[in-house]
């Protein structure tokens, strides 16, 4: 089975933020590579020797702030050995304000707070990898019960979205960039809600409020399938 690739170069920060949830990350040394201290070097050495293997694993989880000088050439290096392969990629970092996912033709990336990733939402993505042996990020980032925290999370952004606007007609990248509804595809599927439309990239106020009004009752509906 192949593992995840877990970077970190602060030993001490990774035992702190674990020791508060009580996650002892070596009991999980069958689907994780935990590479801290010596193994944090012979990572460093493999990949400047051309000898890492990437092939062992199914995804890579690294501090973005992680390799000194060398910074941006291992990100980019990190980053390029996923798209070779078709890895998910998660770089965690304490500058991180918001979370921010993206899946485009090349590379699955999420980009969260260090908090965030040593909560308990990372012992839930590990077991979820350990029983499924699948990656799925969005677990990671909102939880046990991450397709309705999506449709809650995005529902929220869409409604201040609608009540700062006053134009009739907005820009749907800005929307999408603004609220995060691209992750609706990932806890929907066409029977529930369509994609909003748009007209040489611009789409109407009053199409956002009905499309608003649709995430409502799929989110009651969720809500009360879960009770």
């Amino acid at each position: 089975m192949k593992k995840i690739l877990l970077i970190e170069d602060n030993t001490f920060r990774q035992n702190i933020a674990c020791n508060k949830i009580s996650l002892d990350i070596s009991k999980y040394a069958d689907i994780v590579e935990n590479a801290i201290e010596e193994k944090y070097q012979i990572f460093l050495q493999q990949v400047e020797k051309s000898e890492f293997i990437s092939d062992d694993y199914m995804a890579i989880m690294a501090h973005k702030s992680a390799f000194g000088n060398k910074n941006q050439q291992m990100l980019s290096y990190i980053e390029s050995i996923c798209k070779k392969n078709d890895m998910p990629l998660v770089l965690f970092s304490g500058g991180m304000s918001v979370s921010h996912y993206t899946k485009g033709d090349e590379i699955e990336k999420l980009l969260l707070n260090t908090k965030i990733f040593y909560s308990n939402n990372l012992r839930l993505f590990l077991e979820h990898f350990r029983e499924k042996n699948e990656i799925e990020l969005m677990v990671l980032n909102y939880g046990k019960s991450w397709r309705l925290n999506i449709l809650l999370n995005v529902l929220e952004k869409i409604n201040f979205f609608i009540a700062k606007e006053s134009a009739e007609d907005v820009i749907c990248e800005e929307f999408t960039n603004k609220t995060g509804s691209h992750l609706l595809e990932k806890v929907t599927d066409t029977n529930e809600i369509e994609k909003l439309k748009s007209q040489n990239g611009w789409i109407t106020l009053e199409d956002i409020k009905k499309y608003a009004q649709t995430i409502e009752k799929i989110v009651e509906k969720r809500i009360l399938h879960e009770r």
